[in-house]
Parts: C-alpha cells; structure tokens; sequence
C-alpha cells in the first residue's frame, strides 16, 4: 500500500481521518509528514513552490499548520504544550483544513496524552492531527484506538539497526562481566551512556532485559558475552525492569535526575544479586 496516495485520495473525498499515526522510522516519518502537508496545503496539490501555502511552509510559518515535540531528547511533551496545540486546533482554518503534528509523539506522558485524549475524543471537522512514533506501543492504548495507523516501510534500515542494537549489547554486557569481576571501574561503563540521552539509555537497558530474560526462560544455553547475564539470578533481571519502567514514566513526567547517579543505580540491582 502506498501510504502518500492513500492519504490523498482520503483527502479528495474530504475524508481524512481526524488522527493519523506514521509508525516508522522517525527521520522517514517527519520526511513523510513533510511531503504529505507540501502536498495537502499546495493551492494546486502539487507542490508548485511558488503559491501562499507552499511559501508559508517552507518558511514554517503556515497559519494552519503547528508542530509540537518535546523540548529536549529523551523528556516528556508538556501538558501546556498540547494544551497550546488544542486551543489552537478549535480556531477557525485559515484555508480549509488545519494540521496539528505531534512529532515522537512516544513523548507524551499521562497528562499530555489525557489532554490530547479529549479533543480526539470529540473531534472538529476541520482540524486533523498526525503522530509520528518509532513504536506504536509507546502510546497509550486510549490514543492509539483513536487513529488511523499507517507502518511506513523499512525492513532494511530495521534489520540494520537490529544488528547494531545486537553489537552494542555485546560491549555493554563484556563490560558488565569485567565490571562485576573488579577488572572495570564503574565509571567506564558510565562513559558508554555518556552520548546518549537519559532516556535512550534506559531503553537500551530494556531491550537487554528483554532478551536475557527471554532467553532464560526458553532455557536456551547462554554462549560467549550472554554468560553474565546468565550468573545473575532471573529475579535481578525482573526488578531491573520494573525499576527501569518506573524511571522512565517518571521522565515522562517531568522528573529530573542525576544520570550518573541513577545508572550506577541501576547496574547495583545486578551486582549486589
């Protein structure tokens, strides 16, 4: 299915969904978004340029059209944000037809995504939001029942970062085991978040869990770097990832922490098992 037709055609016969969820990549949705909207807000629908709306775009100043997405990597979308964006979306269209983007919408954090809850909940005729999200289960289940969901391909990039994902987790896991033999200073494993967003690295954590985990429990015999994750008890692993779910829905909300801190935190969970 081609994605960008189907959503034209919806719009021909005034029958685009009131919100519309881009699952895909990130940077390939935002490219996305942007060639849907060049296209939508085009006074001849084709992307001339040259016309008001084209112009008003490309200077991202088009009076029906409002992005939002969190003010820094890794933080939560702020209620007064999407409460900005509604009061916004219930004024009258310049052109037409109005446009509210939420980008990374995985950002919003219960009070953000129960503000947005109520105006897809009654929805206007003339205003349409579009979310893009690498991860539809980053959403809450009461956001995603209400749009149209639309997976932008990308088998390839998906294989590749599956791979580098894999790469990543066998450093992180050989530094584990030198860490928890006294071969490596705490403070080296720090470094290997260091790049990174808080956020990003207790996801990162996640995944690590999720495949220890399911490995043990499919019994599967632990091979080379997977060894240490092995030695700790089942039960570590299990209240890893409860502390690393709490953390993150208290990012969400606004809460700040001291990263070095919490990550020694957390790697103290495995260690002292």
């Amino acid at each position: 299915m081609n994605i960008l037709v189907t959503l034209q055609r919806l719009f021909k016969e005034n029958r685009v969904p009131s919100a519309i969820l881009i699952q895909g990549d990130l940077t390939d949705a935002r490219l996305f978004v942007k060639s849907f909207l060049q296209w939508a807000c085009c006074e001849t629908h084709e992307n001339c340029g040259t016309c008001s709306p084209c112009l008003w775009l490309q200077g991202e100043h088009h009076p029906d059209v409002m992005e939002i997405r969190a003010h820094d990597t890794g933080h939560a979308i702020k209620i007064e944000q999407i409460r900005e964006l509604l009061q916004w979306a219930y004024q009258s269209p310049t052109l037409g037809h109005r446009w509210g983007v939420i980008d990374d919408a995985g950002g919003l954090n219960s009070h953000s995504a129960n503000a947005l809850l109520k105006v897809l909940e009654e929805p206007t005729l003339t205003t349409h939001f579009i979310l893009t999200v690498d991860n539809e289960r980053l959403l809450p289940k009461t956001i995603l029942s209400r749009c149209v969901c639309f997976e932008l391909p990308g088998i390839s990039r998906a294989t590749d970062n599956q791979e580098k994902l894999k790469a990543q987790e066998a450093i992180f896991l050989a530094m584990l085991k030198d860490y928890f033999s006294g071969e490596l200073e705490l403070a080296k494993i720090l470094q290997f978040f260091e790049p990174h967003a808080l956020d990003d690295s207790l996801w990162f954590l996640q995944q690590i869990c999720v495949d220890v985990i399911s490995k043990r429990l499919l019994t599967i015999v632990p091979i080379d770097t997977l060894a240490i994750a092995f030695a700790v008890p089942l039960a570590s692993w299990w209240k890893l990832w409860d502390a690393l779910l709490a953390y993150r829905e208290q990012l969400r909300l606004g809460v700040h922490f001291h990263e070095p801190l919490l990550m020694s935190r957390l790697l103290l969970i495995l260690k002292i098992a």
